[in-house]
């Protein structure tokens, strides 16, 4: 006011009913004559103005968050592509040492005796010491790893269209995904859990986007997995997943054994920003975009029930009616 000046004050952290909002403040001088004074003196003051951005700034810091994951899916589709190279001469090769090495084929066996070797002595050498077991191992080991980049380079792709699935082999891609997961910080690998699969038999496929529901179920498995870390030693991890169908929907159950979730962190569990875990280690965003995806994308609904000491159960419903057979034609 004295110095007639307006002044902006941005991001100011208000109370209001015990709840912290995010406001904006803006404070205009005014200052009129005082009539009664014979217009020789001013009355001085100020509007101040108070906007409640809130919302606002949850929405800006969504926007820079997916961002960022659009430069990690970027990154993580580059790494990909660069490991896909020496990973095939890895078990392209592992293959024709394989080959080369079988007793059986009638060129190795020429080159034996041109070499002089017995290679039935050269064959009982190498299984008695483990070589054949080694060379299958770099095999599994390299298929594993090509399943991990297919699913990282399809997971990173953006924009996909909804199309046709089978949403088991979607499941079964993100859980290969969420194996190759491991938390240095708490020492967990997602290997050592218990994963039980009750697939129904005669699932029909149904349109959506492939890329959005497996990152439903990649954050769903691992926020089970994150719950559990916690359990008393000798609890076995387990999560259970179910597929059925009923009359119009497409049914999706992922079930833990964890500690469950109390009634009050039930009703705000999808909300944006909201997360039980420590500082650094959860933004709140995966489950607020599960329900956005699920409810919003995808016509379909979300829920959890649990009792706390009896894990957590999230079920998710997706309607049939995108499916080819359920569909007439435009």
């Amino acid at each position: 006011i004295d110095e007639n000046d307006s002044k902006h004050l941005d991001k100011v952290i208000l109370s209001l009913n015990g709840e912290d909002r995010m406001c904006e403040i803006n404070i205009y001088p005014l200052q009129c004559e005082d009539e009664t004074q014979n217009n020789e003196t001013n009355n001085r003051g100020a509007v101040i103005r108070i906007d409640d951005i809130t919302e606002r700034n949850k929405l800006e810091e969504i926007m820079i968050q997916s961002d960022k994951m659009l430069t990690v899916g970027g990154l993580a589709a580059g790494m990909a592509h660069e490991i896909n190279t020496p990973l095939g001469s890895i078990i392209q090769s592992t293959q024709v040492l394989n080959n080369r090495l079988d007793k059986n084929n009638n060129k190795n066996q020429r080159v034996a005796e041109d070499c002089e070797l017995d290679i039935e002595n050269l064959d009982q050498y190498l299984h008695r010491r483990g070589i054949f077991q080694l060379l299958a191992g770099i095999g599994d080991g390299g298929s594993r790893t090509s399943k991990i980049v297919k699913s990282m380079l399809s997971f990173s792709h953006q924009g996909s269209a909804s199309t046709v699935h089978q949403i088991n082999e979607i499941i079964d891609e993100a859980l290969e995904l969420a194996k190759s997961d491991y938390d240095l910080k708490k020492r967990y690998h997602f290997m050592n859990f218990t994963i039980i699969k009750n697939y129904a038999d005669g699932i029909p496929s149904i349109k959506f986007d492939r890329t959005k529901l497996e990152q439903v179920i990649l954050n769903l498995v691992k926020n089970a997995a994150h719950a559990m870390l916690d359990m008393p030693n000798g609890h076995k991890p387990c999560i259970e997943i179910t597929t059925a169908v009923d009359t119009a929907n497409l049914l999706i159950k992922i079930k833990d054994n964890g500690p469950g979730i109390s009634d009050e962190i039930q009703k705000r569990i999808f909300d944006p920003f909201f997360t039980t875990k420590e500082v650094g280690s959860g933004t709140g965003l995966g489950l607020s975009l599960a329900y956005f995806i699920i409810n919003r994308q995808h016509n379909g609904i979300i829920q959890v029930q649990s009792t706390p000491g009896n894990g957590a159960e999230f079920s998710m419903s997706l309607p049939l009616d995108a499916h080819p057979s359920a569909q007439q034609a435009p």
